[in-house]
């Protein structure tokens, strides 16, 4: 699937699936909270929900690509974005997930055959506001974090860390991580 025209869902859920081959973002995907005046009441909704997936491929978000799951600056929480793919995942484009004042920053969940940087996602991710929760799954390969981690919820979930367990590949965490890992009660194994 090429998406590359501009889908425009206020406060909505949209879900692009590519059940063969990969998943390319060009255009813009936005379901972002919006303000509406009833009269003399402002009102704010809440961003939506954004999922991409590629049963057999990857997930690319191209350099002119944005994906918006921000709310209004003045009001609301951001939304969710969520990505499965077998294959690569690259996030060359524009993510935004700022929350409105007051509101939380956007939420991401990432289920992902493999992953070039964990660097530069964080980076996207940080640069991008998504600082209220951060799932992170990578099927093929080892994860090195090495910078600070903005996320409230954490970044990894249980399933990443008992893959990079029970499979062998190497997790290492170096320097300081702000959010809090939920490692769970199986945590007291030691990673390779």
């Amino acid at each position: 699937i090429s998406a590359n025209t501009d889908v425009y869902l206020p406060s909505g859920i949209l879900s692009l699936r590519a059940r063969t081959g990969d998943l390319s973002v060009g255009g813009r995907l936005d379901v972002g909270g919006v303000t509406r005046t009833f009269f003399d009441v402002v009102s704010y909704t809440d961003a939506g929900r954004i999922t991409l997936s590629a049963d057999v491929g990857a997930v690319t978000l191209g350099t002119q690509g944005v994906v918006n799951v921000a709310a209004a600056a003045v009001g609301g929480d951001a939304g969710r974005l969520i990505v499965n793919a077998t294959g690569v995942l690259a996030l060359d484009g524009t993510l935004l997930g700022q929350g409105g004042q007051a509101g939380q920053g956007g939420s991401v969940e990432l289920d992902v055959g493999s992953l070039a940087s964990f660097t530069a996602l964080n980076d996207k991710l940080n640069s991008g506001a998504f600082t209220y929760e951060r799932t992170l799954r990578v099927r093929t390969g080892g994860v090195v974090v090495l910078d600070a981690v903005a996320g409230r919820k954490g970044i990894f979930s249980r399933t990443l860390l008992q893959q990079a367990i029970l499979d062998g590949r190497p997790l290492q965490v170096q320097g300081a991580t702000a959010a809090r890992l939920e490692l769970g009660p199986w945590s007291r194994r030691s990673l390779p």
